[in-house]
């Protein structure tokens, strides 16, 4: 089978999704920007791979059920996030595809063609890591589930790409990096995103509704 594309994303829930935004945006408008960035990276994960997209939230969640069919459809499991992406890794390995690439929801404006150069990596190569200027990483795909390669990463940190390359070293296994981007965390990271000359369909209508917030 090809290689999957997975996008990981929380449900859009207030005061759970996008905390470092609030201020200036309330939990409900946070929650709200989170959503648009899931449906528009949804939309390019099922575009860039039809035969091989899923969609895991971390719990049942009615409005992206309506976006992914139910065999594209998975719940995140684990105690952490590491836990969670190899729990996915392992399942999709097992159901035959030929390698996985975990992709998060926080990019919205990332280019198509960084995802296209994931998979045609992980051709070639062990895993692939997409680098955020943050330290952390937009995606992450590996050719076969290894259980020690995301032991002992500090997530959300300023080390988490840092100490997955250093894991990825200690097994041995060949990878290549994505070029850079941005995830949208903080303020700035969203005024940012505002002055972007082109935005995907749902964040753009979400960014013109609260411009004034954006200032």
């Amino acid at each position: 089978m090809p290689a999957a594309v997975v996008l990981f994303a929380k449900a859009p829930l207030p005061g759970r999704v996008k905390t470092r935004l609030t201020p200036p945006l309330s939990a409900g408008q946070a929650a709200e920007f989170h959503r648009a960035c899931a449906h528009d990276t949804w939309r390019k994960i099922e575009s860039l791979a039809p035969a091989g997209s899923y969609f895991f939230s971390d719990t049942v969640w009615d409005d992206y059920s309506g976006l992914a069919a139910p065999g594209q459809r998975g719940v995140q499991r684990g105690a952490d996030l590491g836990a969670r992406m190899l729990n996915c890794f392992q399942d999709l390995h097992e159901r035959g595809h030929s390698g996985v690439l975990i992709v998060g929801s926080d990019s919205p404006t990332l280019p198509r063609e960084y995802l296209e150069q994931g998979l045609r990596a992980l051709e070639d190569v062990d895993a692939v890591l997409g680098p955020t200027e943050d330290g952390g990483y937009y995606a992450i795909g590996c050719r076969r589930t290894h259980p020690q390669l995301l032991h002992g990463v500090e997530w959300s940190s300023p080390e988490t790409l840092r100490q997955t390359e250093a894991n990825l070293r200690a097994l041995g296994l060949r990878f290549q990096k994505l070029p850079l981007w941005y995830d949208v965390d903080t303020a700035e990271d969203l005024k940012r995103l505002a002055n972007e000359a082109a935005l995907p369909p749902s964040v753009g209508a979400w960014v013109e509704t609260h411009r004034s917030l954006l200032a």
